[in-house]
């Protein structure tokens, strides 16, 4: 992503909105640092997936969705929940609001109170641990808005 030589700042509407893969999944752009804030790929049952390091490629038996953000996760997606994150992925710009509200965990990088999509840098993860073992992730964006990252 170039930055704007003038202005220092990612060009206008970074972080607003996502650019389609040719996977058929959409990457999204930091609203900060124009770096990769996140990569959703929906991926049918029986598809081999890229997992990243260190788990390879797998291929799992349900309709899912790997998400790449603080690493590369799967979420098993739902018929009705998958019928509506393949039309927003469909679109020219997807749009990660519309992906956060089918299910949180499609764009945990978009901050609901912002509308900005910020990369694991500009976010301040929150470790939160139950009897001494991790539970989740919660996070504040730039602009101090706390929502959940990680369960």
């Amino acid at each position: 992503m170039a930055i704007d030589q003038d202005t220092g700042r990612p060009p206008p509407g970074t972080g607003h909105h996502g650019e389609r893969t040719a996977g058929g999944g959409a990457q999204f752009t930091c609203a900060i640092c124009g770096q990769l804030a996140g990569v959703i790929r929906l991926a049918p049952a029986g598809t081999p997936v890229d997992m990243g390091e260190p788990m390879g490629t797998d291929t799992r038996q349900q309709d899912g969705a790997s998400i790449r953000w603080l690493g590369v996760v799967w979420k098993e997606i739902g018929p009705d929940a998958w019928a509506r994150a393949s039309q927003v992925l469909a679109t020219t710009h997807p749009d990660p609001g519309a992906l956060h509200a089918i299910d949180w965990e499609l764009a945990p990088f978009w901050c609901r109170q912002c509308q900005q999509c910020y990369c694991r840098d500009h976010w301040l993860p929150i470790v939160i641990l139950d009897e001494g073992f991790y539970d989740c992730t919660e996070g504040l964006c730039p602009a101090g808005h706390r929502q959940m990252l990680d369960d």
